[in-house]
């Protein structure tokens, strides 16, 4: 939550402020002191600021919550409309902050009096965009979950712990449990992740302390070799890696003779499956069928010369009927073209 401006009417001894928390020094810098005579409103100002948001103020919670006459007002001291500035007929508070979504809100508060003098009921609305929610009457739920959620993200008693701290309240927070006062400084200070760090740094330390414990026994357990042991470890070692060394050889021999065999084996397959084909092969060249076959083709490849020969008999036999055909239908014009002749010399 980030503040950006406060206007205050009449509200307890400030009769009308505006403070712009985004200009100026206050821009500038994330902490800033509030001082001042008594009675000059710096109270009233951090009063206005919980007033805006939560319709409350610490020092109103803790007044008691009998009626009693307040002038003309039947009203119980918690009622934060006391806050009126005596003498006024109208007061309001407004607050412009960005909330810990990082929207921009508007929280507005107000009261008055009637034309009786008597208090009016007080308004109160959250504005955030073209939004508004509004509390007047009763301190509505939807308003106090928005606030409490989104906008502020605490709820009044946690605001007041850890955002606002009353006067008087800060001795109380000092006399505070330890816990306590650590659960409020992270809220302050948004430091509550180092706990959750803390915590999971605990909880790693407690088990690589517990792993180191294991450790130290096993080896406290542990019982060192004299030199003649040593030395007795060191030559076993020596003829364990001579003997390593000779079953290397001899796996190296075996691996080659193994290797050796199976190409063995591999081309006496081979040869088995390559006779099994040759007698495959023989027995066809030898069938009847075959022979038969391998004689036409040996008559069709002798032939080769007559089927030449016949070929060209056939051919020369066609253009002899070419010819034939031809000579007899020119004879046949002739013959035509020579009667027609004779049959004009008759005529003549």
């Amino acid at each position: 939550m980030k503040l950006i401006l406060l206007k205050i009417k009449n509200i307890a001894s400030i009769e009308d402020a505006l403070i712009r928390f985004d200009e100026g020094l206050l821009a500038s810098t994330s902490r800033f002191l509030i001082c001042g005579d008594m009675g000059t409103g710096k109270s009233t100002i951090l009063d206005s600021i919980c007033l805006a948001l939560y319709n409350n103020t610490p020092r109103l919670s803790q007044a008691p919550d009998d009626k009693r006459n307040y002038g003309y007002d039947n009203v119980t001291a918690k009622d934060p409309r006391n806050l009126l500035r005596h003498g006024t007929n109208e007061g309001s508070v407004e607050l412009d902050f960005e909330g810990s979504d990082g929207k921009h809100y508007t929280a507005r508060w107000s009261c008055g009096r009637t034309r009786n003098h008597t208090l009016r009921e007080s308004t109160h609305t959250l504005t955030c965009g073209i939004e508004t929610i509004d509390a007047t009457h009763q301190w509505s739920e939807g308003f106090e979950k928005r606030i409490k959620e989104t906008a502020v993200g605490r709820d009044f008693q946690q605001f007041c712990r850890t955002t606002l701290l009353a006067q008087g309240q800060f001795t109380q927070f000092l006399k505070s449990k330890e816990n306590e006062k650590s659960a409020i400084l992270e809220k302050l200070t948004q430091t509550d992740i180092y706990s959750t760090v803390g915590s999971e740094i605990a909880k790693i330390y407690k088990e690589k302390e517990k792993e180191y414990t294991t450790l130290e026994a096993e080896i406290k357990g542990a019982q060192l070799l004299n030199n003649e042991e040593i030395t007795e470890l060191n030559d076993k070692i020596t003829h364990c890696n001579e003997r390593l060394s000779l079953l290397n050889n001899q796996k190296k021999r075996l691996t080659e003779k193994t290797q050796w065999l199976i190409r063995i084996h591999d081309a006496e397959n081979h040869r088995t499956k390559a006779d099994e084909k040759f007698q495959q092969l023989k027995a066809v060249v030898e069938s009847t069928d075959f022979q038969n076959e391998s004689k036409l083709i040996s008559d069709w490849n002798k032939s080769s010369e007559g089927r030449y020969l016949l070929h060209q008999i056939v051919d020369l036999h066609n253009k002899q009927n070419t010819l034939e055909t031809e000579q007899i239908a020119k004879g046949k014009q002739q013959f035509e073209t020579a009667s027609k002749m004779l049959n004009g010399f008759k005529d003549k």
